[in-house]
Order: C-alpha cells, then structure tokens, then sequence
C-alpha cells in the first residue's frame, strides 16, 4: 500500500483470529516501550498484561462499529508514548468485513507475526 489511511501516529499490527493473545503479551513484556491494545472483552479480560500498556476497545462484539475503530486509534495520538498498537482481527464476514478492510488499511497490511 502507498500510504496508510486513518491510521494514528504508532504502528498499528493486526493479531489476526488464530493468533495466540498469549504471545503478544509476552511480546509486550519482553519489550521495554509502552505498548497499546485494542480488542474485545474476551480477549481483555483472558490475558494478564504487563503494566507497560494501555487497553482500548474493551467491547462485546454486537458494538464492531467502523467509527469506534477510527475513534480508539487515533485517541493513541493523544498518548505519544506508544509507538506501537496491536488490534484485534476479526473473521472478515458481515460487517467485520468493513472492520477489516478499515483496519488493513490502518495497519499498512502490518499483522502481528510479521515481528
């Protein structure tokens, strides 16, 4: 992709559907720099994470609305501290198809393995 469109100031990685959440919080806390994360209820509150992050979307997923996803990644404009976000994927069928097609797009085709 030549640019990337609504993404925030941090590099955003997808954690794609079968991608163990396990291991991007162990990749948080190997890390020294402040990480963020945007995902889902389940995702949140099955993990315990490093101190070193700040969680956004905690949602249940009735709410997949494309404007929440805008909002939550750029509000990480407002914390400049964290120069890396890692977001939740989602199943691209129904509406998380524009989720998807939206969060690819903000994540410059970035995804959670490519690290």
């Amino acid at each position: 992709m030549k640019y990337k469109h609504y993404a925030p100031d941090a590099q955003v990685y997808i954690v794609d559907p079968d991608d163990n959440w396990q291991e991007v919080a162990d990749w948080i806390g190997a890390h020294q720099q402040p990480v963020g994360v945007m995902a889902f209820n389940d995702v949140i509150n099955s993990i315990d994470w490093p101190k070193k992050h700040r969680r956004h979307f905690a949602r249940g997923r009735r709410k997949i609305r494309c404007h929440d996803l805008f909002a939550e990644l750029r509000d990480f404009d407002n914390h400049k501290q964290y120069k890396i976000v890692f977001a939740q994927g989602l199943k691209p069928t129904g509406i998380a198809e524009a989720y998807m097609n939206r969060l690819n797009k903000s994540a410059g085709q970035m995804h959670f393995k490519q690290l």
